[in-house]
């Protein structure tokens, strides 16, 4: 499990950047010129792409270990409207030092379906997309019963996305937000399920030329209390 440690003043820093990007996406209206280079797209009927993405976890205080994250991926854009996705993550384990004693291991993780519909102008993009987590990774249990990492395994997970995102040559910016819910399940062998979720997210990314860009992204989520047969029973018990 990762744990993550938040400065108390960040939700002050997200809701200032937050209001800069709006203000700013206010005042864009008078840069619009006729021909958008951010907006350019190739008409093909349909387009492809195969291809990994690398990553390493983040490493915590007191970690003996280091764990990489290697995501095989394909897509596929029909018509520059409809969008479909497949990526299979595989984590990989190791010491994070020659002294530490951790096991080497390799796992696979959550299979990730994602579907999307997708409406372009020379302003923007509306882009609604649905995305379907499907637990084929380890779970804790069993991961500690193979000498192994957890790597996801507990819940079917679905999450809808709104984003729009707003282009003024060389910037565009981005507003989204995203509802999640999961269909229940087990773990540990007792009943689970984590109810809701909510997100909002924002971006801006300047773009120096063909070949480089610049991406800033603030995000914020919550959710509800995951609901357990464990936890029901402690609440029946301070009933009594």
């Amino acid at each position: 499990m990762m744990h993550y440690f938040t400065h108390p003043r960040k939700p002050a820093l997200s809701s200032t950047m937050a209001t800069i990007l709006l203000l700013v996406s206010l005042t864009l209206e008078a840069q619009e010129s006729d021909h958008n280079r951010l907006a350019v797209r190739a008409d093909y009927p349909w387009q492809s792409n195969l291809g990994a993405e690398a990553s390493i976890l983040p490493i915590l205080y007191g970690d003996n270990q280091i764990i990489f994250c290697l995501r095989p991926q394909a897509d596929i854009l029909v018509n520059n409207r409809w969008y479909t996705a497949f990526s299979l993550p595989v984590y990989v384990q190791l010491p994070l030092t020659i002294q530490d004693t951790v096991p080497c291991a390799i796992a696979q993780g959550d299979i990730n379906l994602n579907g999307a519909w997708i409406s372009q102008t020379n302003r923007g993009q509306h882009r609604v997309s649905l995305n379907w987590t499907i637990p084929t990774g380890l779970s804790k249990a069993l991961a500690e019963a193979h000498d192994s990492i957890p790597t996801g395994g507990t819940l079917h997970r679905f999450d809808l996305f709104w984003h729009y995102t707003r282009y003024t040559d060389p910037v565009s910016l981005t507003v989204g937000i995203n509802l999640g819910s999961t269909i229940p399940g087990t773990l540990d062998d007792k009943p689970y399920w984590e109810p809701a979720s909510a997100g909002l997210a924002l971006g801006t990314t300047l773009f120096m030329n063909h070949c480089v860009a610049f991406q800033f992204n603030l995000s914020k989520s919550i959710s509800l209390p995951p609901w357990s047969e464990k936890k029901r029973i402690f609440q029946n018990a301070d009933a009594f």
